[in-house]
Order: C-alpha cells, then sequence, then structure tokens
C-alpha cells in the first residue's frame, strides 16, 4: 500500500478545523444577527408607541396636601392635560395612591374602560426621602421593588424615570434593567431626572450599540430664570451646555419643572429680597428651602429677564407667568411643562399660556436682552377653547 506523506495529512486536519471556525463563526454571526434584528423590530416598534405626553404635564408634587384633590385632578382632565407626573417619595407615597385611585374612579366609556385610561402616567423612583438627602439607589432589585410598589398603587406606569442619577453605577446596568422592565411590560417606556448631558448621552450610545430601547424622556428644571447653583440637592438645571445637547437630541422630550421659578416669574420676591448669609442647617425648615431658592433664583440677569417678560405680558395681554411658560415651550427641542400647583385658578392661567406663540425674536430678547426690544404685537385671546391647546403638538 502506498504511504501518504505526513504532510498532506496535516494539511487536510488544518483545512477541516479552518472550514469548522468559519462555520461555527457564521452561525454565531447568523444568530446575533437575528437576535439584532428582533432587537431592532422591537425598538422600532417600542418607539412606534411611545406615550404622548401633553405640552403641559399636571405634578403631582404636593397632591397629597390639597383638601380636593380629585376636584383639582377633576379640573387638569377637563383643561385636556393628559399627562401626570408623580413619584414614588412625593407625599410618602399619597400622592401615587390618590392619582391611581382618581384613574380607576371614572365611569367607563360603555367598554369598560375609564377614559382615563387615556391619560399618560409617569412616575419616578430610584431616589430615597428628603429623610436621606435624596440619596440615589438604582440597583435593580431595589428598582424593581419600587416600580411593583407604584405599579399597585396607580394600575399602570406608561413612562418610568429614574429620579436621580446614581454616578457611580455602571450607565450599562442601569440600561439593561430598564429594558428588562420594558420587555416584561412593567412600563412602556423610560425616562430620566436630573441627569447630566454627558450621562445621558452615555445611555443613549450604550442602548444604540447594544440595540436596546433608549431614554426617551428627561426631566429637569427648566425655566426662563436660570438658577445660578441646583435648586435642590442632587438636581440638574437647563444651562447654556445642556441646551444645547436637547438642541440637538429631538428624539428626546424634556419634561421642565420649576418654569416660573417657584414664583419668581410670577413677581414673587423683590430686588431687596436676600437669602441669610449663612445656611440652614434643617433641611426640613421653611427658611432652608426659601434660602435654596433665594440663591438659585435672586440675580441680576434673572430680575432683568423679568422684568423684560412682564414688559412683554402686558404688550400682548397676558401675564409674566404666561411669557414664562409659553418661553420654555418655544425652544428648539421637545419641550413640556410640568406644573404642579394645587390652585385651580392657577392650573387655569396656566392652560392659557398655551395660546401664546412667541417669535424667535421675542424667545431671544427675554433671554438675553441683546438688541432693541422685538415690535411687540397687541393680542387679545380669546379666553374660549382652552381646551383645546393642552394637547401634545
Amino acid at each position: 500500500m502506498e504511504e501518504r506523506p505526513a504532510g498532506a495529512s496535516c494539511y487536510r486536519s488544518f483545512v477541516f478545523i479552518l472550514w469548522l471556525n468559519n462555520f461555527v463563526g457564521s452561525t454565531r454571526a447568523l444568530a446575533l444577527s437575528a437576535q439584532q434584528v428582533r432587537r431592532d423590530d422591537h425598538h422600532h416598534h417600542q418607539k412606534d408607541r411611545l406615550p404622548k405626553v401633553s405640552r403641559l404635564v399636571f405634578g403631582t408634587l404636593r397632591l397629597h396636601e390639597t383638601e380636593r384633590p380629585f376636584a383639582l385632578l377633576d379640573e387638569a382632565w377637563r383643561l385636556g392635560i393628559r399627562a401626570f407626573d408623580t413619584a414614588r417619595v412625593y407625599g410618602n407615597g399619597e400622592s401615587e395612591k390618590l392619582l391611581g385611585e382618581w384613574l380607576r374612579g371614572a365611569n367607563d366609556d360603555g367598554c369598560g374602560r375609564s377614559p382615563r385610561s387615556q391619560a399618560t402616567v409617569i412616575t419616578k423612583g430610584g431616589c430615597g426621602a428628603a429623610s436621606s438627602f435624596w440619596r440615589p439607589n438604582l440597583c435593580p432589585d431595589s428598582l424593581r421593588r419600587e416600580l411593583e410598589t407604584s405599579l399597585e398603587r396607580l394600575g399602570k406606569v406608561d413612562v418610568y424615570v429614574l429620579h436621580r442619577d446614581e454616578a457611580d453605577r455602571n450607565v450599562g446596568e442601569i440600561v439593561e434593567t430598564m429594558n428588562q422592565f420594558v420587555e416584561e411590560g412593567l412600563v412602556g417606556a423610560w425616562g430620566v431626572s436630573n441627569w447630566k448631558a454627558t450621562r445621558l448621552e452615555a445611555a443613549l450610545r450604550y442602548a444604540a450599540d447594544s440595540g436596546l430601547v433608549p431614554p426617551r424622556y428627561s426631566s429637569l428644571q427648566d425655566s426662563l430664570a436660570t438658577p445660578s447653583r441646583e435648586p435642590w440637592p442632587g438636581t440638574v438645571y437647563m444651562d447654556a451646555a445642556e441646551r444645547r445637547f436637547y438642541e440637538t437630541h429631538p428624539e428626546i422630550a424634556v419634561l421642565g419643572w420649576e418654569c416660573l421659578g417657584k414664583g419668581f416669574l410670577a413677581g414673587r420676591w423683590a430686588r431687596g429680597d436676600r437669602p441669610d448669609d449663612h445656611e440652614c442647617a434643617d433641611i426640613y425648615s421653611d427658611r432652608w428651602r426659601e434660602n435654596r431658592l433665594k440663591r438659585a433664583y435672586l440675580t441680576e440677569a434673572n430680575f432683568d429677564r423679568r422684568d423684560r417678560a412682564t414688559k412683554l405680558a402686558h404688550a400682548r395681554g397676558y401675564g409674566p407667568e404666561h411669557v414664562a411658560i409659553a418661553w420654555c415651550l418655544s425652544r428648539d427641542y421637545d419641550s413640556h411643562v410640568i406644573t404642579a400647583t394645587v390652585n385651580p385658578r392657577h392650573l387655569r392661567s396656566n392652560v392659557r399660556a398655551l395660546s401664546l406663540d412667541l417669535t424667535p425674536d421675542e424667545a431671544r430678547w427675554l433671554e438675553t436682552g441683546d438688541g432693541p426690544p422685538p415690535k411687540i404685537v397687541v393680542d387679545a385671546p380669546a379666553a374660549a377653547a382652552i381646551e383645546t391647546v393642552a394637547f401634545a403638538r
């Protein structure tokens, strides 16, 4: 029998191993591609069915403090507000309970459903109470327990928002956790609150690279009155750098809070008012809160902005608070305003701001004061039909 050279046998073995590796690699690549397609399809479908958010969002921060919470919610609904913002820590859970009871309490539409089932429910978790100085905790198990509690209270959660950022926690872990909630159908979408743009961008990048559902909502302080520092511990406010980020990310809905600067733009405080020289150590006191607000908002630049807003408001037949809300809604990003008043009259007034459209020149002049005042056209907006202007644009 003719002997075969040893080298030929080795060569055939080498070719077979090479083919096998290529086959296994191709099979794995096909499996990964199929997985990516499924994720992309899920991502695309999730984007198509994102919860709708009205331009004005009713905030429930102080809902538990009012004597007639259901009447207040009824009024918000009557005015066309269809999105409601709450949080696990608001009123130690009472705000979520009240909102959930109200959502379940309306008569059905003849098909066994409450008309309020159309409401978009936004709640927040991952943040301790004031007694912990609002310490963030984005541990997956802790978030799941909080979300389950919120679901029991509310009945549903359309948008789940992380109330604070835990900067030391890996952003990939956070994105994976939130996607687990979305995939399980516990929430419709997710977002963040009080996250710096750099951190949010990292979450967006991780989601894109991994084929996961990204955050679509971001809640932070947004006002014509730019704070000189964070209004509250662990919060983030809209400055020039943050604003540039959102202008280049139109897919993110901005849910702005303290649009009126806790009443500053509506006339609260005068130029002669000043904070105490020393910080108050008692974080539960009215004095501590008052000092925080004064240090954040009482700057000469903000008083000048308020003066310009008042001038424009008088010329247009509105109040400065209407101009302040209209300014926020005129931004070059997807802007929404959270109104957390417990006064029905103030709520109706805030909705009236939706009928005020500012020109780009007016909006720029309000913020910077640069150049001559824009030519102001006097309006006499009809008070009727305010119910029709609160819906999402």
